[in-house]
């Protein structure tokens, strides 16, 4: 059985005699991703691989997105008839604990705009905020949604009407 096989694999009721919960759920998936993602960063260094996860999952399988509505909201955005493919190399995760776009802002020189989903439960709202302190006059459209309501209505026209504006006015183009 491959690792990929392993990590698809659905446990058994042998396999897994007390269910997990909460934190404890949540440490044991992080370690099983983080194992993934050696195995993934080896297998790299012998030419083989990659040892992949799932991106998105429901809560508590182990995805690196799992908070609740995050695969149907992935879902959603996918044209009809398209497949979805919900893996990445595993290795990924090793890098994300460096990962810091905040820390960067202040250098970006060019506009930017940047649309906040105020109910948001995917991500944390604070880096968002901390990026918006931190940028050079940015433009913000806030609106009262989650993630993935900006790709559906009634919000996908105002959101693309804005992002138009903004590309207008920063590229100095007529419509």
């Amino acid at each position: 059985m491959t690792i990929n096989e392993r990590w698809s694999r659905k446990r058994t009721d042998e396999e897994t005699s007390t269910p997990l919960a909460g934190e404890d759920a949540r440490v044991t998936a992080v370690s099983r991703i983080v194992a993934f993602a050696v195995a993934d960063r080896v297998a790299a260094i012998a030419g083989r691989g990659p040892v992949e996860v799932p991106i998105v999952t429901e809560p508590g399988e182990g995805g690196l997105l799992d908070s609740p509505g995050a695969l149907s909201g992935f879902r959603s955005v996918l044209p009809k008839g398209e497949v979805l493919v919900n893996r990445t190399p595993a290795r990924v995760v090793l890098d994300l604990p460096f990962y810091r776009p905040v820390e960067e802002a202040d250098r970006i020189a060019a506009p930017v705009h940047v649309v906040v989903a105020e109910e948001e439960r995917l991500l944390p709202l604070e880096p968002t905020e901390r990026l918006l302190d931190r940028l050079t006059d940015p433009s913000v459209h806030r609106i009262p949604a989650r993630h993935f309501d900006v790709h559906h209505d009634p919000w996908f026209e105002p959101v693309v009407a804005e992002q138009v504006t903004f590309l207008s006015d920063t590229l100095a183009v007529d419509n």
